[in-house]
């Protein structure tokens, strides 16, 4: 894969790189491998991009690409080789675990029971509404 198309990737298709995403393309080339290299990378990623905006174009991610190696320990052309070898971001969720209060209907308790809460300020046949209290206009 081209490396532009791997920028564009982690841009979702919207030209610019935030910082949070460079983080996460790095680390899931394999490149980044402690966290305290996080604030270096911050650097450079400001360094690099417009005073106006917020993100990196490709552009400047492109002359951002040999600071980064720099910050990374490694050589230019394997951040470049790592970078080609990526398909683009995975995103992980929490998975949810069985809860039995929650899932097990037969440990619900009190109102749940019966069907769940009513409405209040519905009046009925049995109590209609009360009217207000009359005030004295002496």
């Amino acid at each position: 894969m081209e490396l532009e198309e791997t920028f564009n990737l982690y841009t979702n298709k919207r030209g610019r790189l935030e910082s949070r995403m460079l983080n996460k393309m790095l680390k899931e080339a394999g490149v980044l491998k402690t966290s305290s290299m996080i604030a270096s990378l911050d650097i450079v990623f400001v360094k690099h991009r417009s005073k106006v905006k917020m993100n990196l174009d490709y552009a400047e991610f492109s002359a951002a690409i040999d600071d980064l190696a720099n910050v990374l320990k490694i050589s230019k052309e394997e951040l470049m080789t790592r970078l080609h070898e990526l398909s683009g971001p995975k995103y992980t969720g929490t998975e949810a675990i069985p809860t039995r209060f929650h899932d097990d209907k037969a440990s619900y308790t009190g109102v749940h029971i019966h069907g769940g809460p009513s409405i209040i300020d519905r009046p009925s046949i049995d109590h209609p509404p009360t009217p207000p209290p009359e005030t004295d206009s002496k």
